[in-house]
């Protein structure tokens, strides 16, 4: 395959996947399956192990969360991300309204190492975390999480903002 065409099959393929989260979510009115779709979607298009959406409400707080790790999804974990927006990659996002892009976990002292990531904790691991904002308004924070350190590039963080702006408005439907 040629490069053109590799880069044509890859925004097809991002085209396909920001079509299909905007078929789910044009008439999901539950929260939490809209924030499992969104997750789940995301993480199997672009090859993530986990992730994670926070939503907060107009003061910053977190009100809503979904943690998935590969296919198990840990709902009722508001408590938990609630460090997570205080102190870590997320919160950093939610403050400055800011995509970021981790190469290495362990080199980036946002990251904060939480029992649910897997069983190898310690070792390195991308991440890459995006504002979802309406209207300039902060709706919450989707992360995402990859066990190759340098995965992510800014392709998969336009995409993934792409994804953050179409969710933006069906989480704050949902949360209405």
């Amino acid at each position: 395959m040629t490069g053109q065409n590799k880069e044509t099959e890859i925004t097809r393929s991002s085209l396909e996947l920001l079509y299909e989260i905007s078929r789910e979510l044009v008439n999901a009115l539950d929260l939490s399956a809209v924030l499992q779709h969104v997750v789940l979607l995301s993480m199997r298009n672009i090859g993530a192990i986990s992730g994670t959406i926070i939503v907060v409400d107009d003061g910053g707080q977190a009100i809503e969360s979904i943690i998935v790790t590969g296919e198990q999804i840990h709902e009722r974990t508001t408590s938990r991300l609630r460090v997570t927006l205080e102190r870590g990659l997320a919160g950093w996002v939610a403050r400055h309204k800011q995509a970021v892009i981790i190469s290495n976990t362990n080199n980036d002292e946002r990251w904060l190492q939480r029992h649910y990531d897997d069983q190898k904790n310690s070792e390195p691991k991308s991440a890459l975390s995006v504002p979802l904002l309406v209207r300039e308004r902060l709706i919450g924070v989707i992360t995402l999480v990859h066990p190759t350190p340098g995965f992510f590039t800014t392709d998969h963080q336009s995409l993934m903002q792409a994804i953050a702006d179409q969710a933006g408005i069906s989480v704050l439907n949902a949360r209405l």
